[in-house]
């Protein structure tokens, strides 16, 4: 099975993408989630659970700014 994973950096386009058949989407809220086109708010990021979940789709929250001492 293939899962296809792309990042959203807005609702908008988590939506479009969703669409477009993506199986997992990939988002990053501020201030942990590095490396990220767009820091969404936790806000953002619950509607886009909504959105991927009717789906029976998926949602990767990345948190890779929590090893840094200063966080």
């Amino acid at each position: 099975m293939v899962n296809i994973i792309a990042t959203a950096e807005s609702i908008q386009q988590a939506e479009a993408l969703l669409e477009a058949g993506v199986d997992t989407l990939y988002v990053g809220g501020h201030p942990f989630g590095l490396r990220l086109p767009n820091a969404l708010s936790p806000e953002e990021i619950g509607r886009i659970a909504e959105l991927a979940h009717e789906r029976k789709r998926k949602v990767t929250v990345a948190v890779n700014g929590l090893m840094h001492n200063e966080h």
